[in-house]
């Protein structure tokens, strides 16, 4: 299984991170993080409403921001691949979340040729998770801004709520 770090290679970081807690970014309430029917029975699995901003799914562009977030995979190793989907996640802390909570471990998508990138936008806690298929742990990312994650899109993997910061912002990107 492998899980590629980089920090600080996105030149645009502070812009992208005053963009995303700008009055002018909208951001819309997700009741859930994954379909319920698929919430793995595990200890400390707490699910969660979030905050998000679809800005393209598939052939769909859904939001006027993309052309201001398209580009971040150009700065990877991922740079020959297509687009399929972004989406920004905002996550603020809930009552009576706890730092061994997890939000529901799921996989972006079962084809192995699809890879998730996920970009931190601020400094945060609230870890990412990546498991095994049979849910053990292998791998925890700390946020931090301008840090990015690259991985398998099959590979089961959850974030965790902030406990101490006021909010935690991701940007998901999935790559064909």
């Amino acid at each position: 299984m492998n899980v590629s770090i980089i920090d600080n290679f996105y030149p645009r970081q502070d812009e992208i991170e005053n963009l995303l807690t700008s009055d002018d970014f909208g951001w819309f309430i997700s009741k859930d993080s994954v379909d319920p029917k698929d919430v793995p029975d595990l200890p400390n699995v707490r699910e969660s409403w979030f905050f998000t901003h679809v800005l393209k799914h598939g052939d769909l562009i859904n939001s006027s921001f993309y052309v201001k977030l398209n580009d971040l995979s150009e700065y990877t190793n991922m740079r020959d691949k297509s687009i399929f989907r972004i989406r920004a996640n905002l996550s603020v802390p809930q009552p009576g979340n706890e730092k061994d909570h997890m939000l529901p471990p799921h996989k972006d998508e079962l084809d192995e040729n699809y890879y998730s990138l996920l970009y931190y936008v601020n400094d945060s806690d609230g870890d990412t998770l990546f498991f095994k298929d049979d849910f053990e742990l292998i791998e925890r990312v700390s946020p931090k801004k301008g840090r990015c994650v690259i991985f398998n899109s099959s590979i089961y993997h959850c974030g965790q709520l902030p406990i101490k910061s006021d909010k935690r912002i991701v940007i998901n990107y999935m790559l064909k």
